[in-house]
């Protein structure tokens, strides 16, 4: 994962997102184009996964979400942000100097380490607005952690860019479309088909849509 920053603007996404978006959608192209007697085959094996597909954009104060939900792209504001309450706790992390801030987001509680050493109020994905670079953050669970790896400055960075042919959100529009995303899959199949597909394909797509569920918005 690699956080960008230039001035007031940042870039958080997987450093192989843009191979994995590009793969995806020719093997999904692919898919659409060879079907035949209601079979569907959608070979993602050599894909690779990046760990997280959506894109974080800050620009001063605004926070954009950028994601894929099938061959479509979206980005939306992220209304609802990340309050934090900051500790007496302290710790070094990564030989940083780390402050303790915690948070309740969404059902699930939080706990970020902030180095003051680094005055950026930056961190990774949505986790921002802290007077300190977030070193580290996880929920308490560990579904989720992130950790400061390597931090360095360059002279001349140009920030990575997001799909320009994303179509503007709500958090809440954004929300329902990747709920109805099983039944998204199978209307263009079938459209393509010009018939319906078979219920052992339908069951096998809602299926494989249960394990992406775990998501944090």
């Amino acid at each position: 994962m690699d956080l960008q920053i230039v001035g007031e603007q940042s870039v958080f996404r997987s450093a192989v997102k843009s191979l994995s978006d590009s793969l995806s959608k020719k093997e999904i192209r692919n898919a659409l184009s060879t079907v035949k007697d209601g079979q569907v085959v959608l070979d993602i094996t050599n894909v690779p996964k990046p760990k997280l597909r959506q894109e974080v954009i800050r620009q001063r104060d605004e926070v954009l979400v950028y994601d894929r939900i099938f061959t479509d792209d979206f980005y939306f504001p992220l209304t609802d942000k990340v309050v934090w309450n900051i500790t007496n706790e302290k710790e070094v992390i990564n030989s940083y100097r780390c402050i303790k801030a915690v948070s309740h987001y969404r059902g699930r509680d939080y706990e970020a380490w902030f180095t003051e050493e680094i005055p950026i109020s930056e961190g990774p994905y949505i986790f921002k607005g802290l007077p300190g670079l977030v070193v580290k953050v996880y929920d308490k669970k560990k579904y989720y952690t992130y950790e400061l790896t390597y931090f360095a400055k360059k002279d001349k960075l140009e920030l990575a860019k997001p799909s320009s042919n994303a179509a503007k959100v709500n958090m809440e529009q954004f929300s329902q479309m990747r709920k109805a995303l099983p039944e998204t899959i199978i209307q263009r199949f079938e459209q393509r088909l010009n018939k319906p597909l078979p219920e052992e394909r339908r069951k096998l797509v809602r299926q494989n849509a249960l394990k992406d569920n775990n998501h944090i918005f």
